[in-house]
């Protein structure tokens, strides 16, 4: 094993990660820049997402409405959101005015 300040040195200087099948995560990354999900099962608590500014959604069972609390909550950086999967549009109506995307510049929907 190697000394925990190059440990936590390593995973600093990452910068783009894809997250399938992980439930839970050991590692604690600081730098992502570049994110893709494909499983909603993460510990995001392991995880700063606060520097994201690229989002790739695979996820299906997700809502929009939770895919945009998730980018407000955790993700201040986003500037360009990928959804690659159906994702389902409905809103509840209260909802509806609260939701903003505004800081993103980019929007793909390739599934679409």
């Amino acid at each position: 094993t190697i000394p925990k300040e190059q440990y936590d040195l390593f995973y600093d200087r990452i910068h783009e990660l894809s997250l399938d099948n992980m439930r839970t995560s050991t590692f604690c990354y600081k730098n992502i820049q570049k994110l893709s999900l494909s499983n909603a099962d993460v510990d995001y608590q392991q995880l700063d997402l606060s520097k994201v500014e690229v989002l790739t959604v695979q996820i299906s069972n997700w809502t929009l409405e939770m895919l945009i609390e998730f980018i407000h909550r955790l993700m201040p950086m986003l500037s360009h959101l990928i959804i690659t999967s159906s994702v389902s549009w409905k809103i509840s109506p209260p909802q509806a005015n609260q939701l903003s995307l505004a800081n993103i510049r980019t929007l793909d929907l390739s599934q679409y």
